[in-house]
């Protein structure tokens, strides 16, 4: 089954309540697709633990249930600075 086969009312939903206002991209496969939505996903969990810590690393992996060192990586990963989250809390 591909888009075009969808009911007109499931048609209208696709593309509202997605993250920061962007559409999906239907037209990738679901490994694709679902890669793409656990990355989106890590970015803001870990943005978000940033801003929580007040960009201390070491806190926002203890509050995300991290090893500090797999943090670090996932921040490098996804160009996350934590200088951008000090003091915002």
């Amino acid at each position: 089954m591909e888009v075009q086969h969808l009911p007109e009312t499931v048609l209208e939903g696709i593309g509202k309540g997605t993250s920061k206002g962007k559409k999906k991209d239907y037209n990738l496969s679901f490994k694709v697709s679902k890669q793409r939505a656990l990355e989106e996903f890590e970015i803001d969990y870990i943005k978000n633990a940033l801003k929580s810590s007040g960009g201390n690393i070491t806190w926002a992996a203890k509050i995300s249930g991290m090893n500090v060192k797999n943090f670090f990586v996932k921040m490098k990963k996804y160009g996350v600075e934590p200088g951008s989250y000090k003091n915002t809390k």
